[in-house]
């Protein structure tokens, strides 16, 4: 049976390539499964996040049931939203992201916005994220398809399903809109289109079979 077909997306060259599979040659031209492309796709998704939540219509992360709360032991007032389930938690810094699986805190992973990298985090505390922790955690370098922390499929199958929650809500071509204007930020790591990262996170995820990964998360959303 014929495989699903996707865009031909360019390839995104970097230090931190990765073998793909065979049956992954159909999307020869995809970039490759790394922890570098996959904090690159973060650190996209995070200034969506953030747009998100001045949403004119609703604070669309609030809607999607993240709860909002302060950091009362930063010098400054810092906004940080928490979602949680019995399975996962996924917290969201201004200066990154901590997610982690709720059954073995061990499982934890961290995406550091000043580094522009992905870490497996020694520490659930959310104070791990602001730019002033240094050192940082280890970093995730390159990985084999069968060294890919499992916690690093879930968030980012996280991330594939609040896409397709926010989608209906959003105008047509408004995460376009957004792509075009992170463009310009100063210091972001480039990645791909909205439709062309789509593209190549429904590959990662399928490449890494759902018996390989935790069981989806069951967050209650409306």
């Amino acid at each position: 049976m014929q495989g699903p077909s996707f865009p031909a997306l360019p390839r995104l060259l970097n230090k931190d390539s990765a073998r793909i599979s065979p049956t992954l040659q159909p999307l020869h031209r995809h970039p490759a499964f790394t922890s570098i492309n996959a904090a690159k796709l973060l650190e996209q998704q995070m200034y969506f996040w953030g747009a998100d939540v001045l949403f004119p219509s609703e604070n669309l992360l609030a809607s999607w049931g993240c709860r909002k709360f302060h950091q009362p032991t930063r010098p400054h007032a810092v906004h940080c939203y928490q979602l949680s389930s019995p399975q996962y938690s996924l917290i969201l810094h201004s200066s990154g992201a901590l997610f982690h699986h709720a059954p073995d805190p061990s499982l934890a992973i961290a995406y550091l916005r000043p580094h522009h990298r992905l870490f497996s985090s020694p520490s659930l505390d959310p104070t791990i994220l602001p730019a002033s922790h240094k050192p940082p955690p280890p970093p995730l370098r390159s990985l084999r398809p069968s060294e890919v922390p499992p916690t690093l499929v879930a968030l980012l199958q996280l991330v594939q399903d609040y896409e397709s929650w926010a989608a209906p809500r959003l105008p047509h071509d408004h995460r376009h809109a957004l792509y075009r204007e992170f463009r310009k930020v100063p210091h972001a790591v480039r990645w791909l289109p909205p439709d062309q990262s789509s593209a190549w996170l429904l590959a990662f995820l399928q490449h890494h079979h759902p018996s390989s990964r935790f069981p989806p998360a069951s967050f209650s959303v409306t």
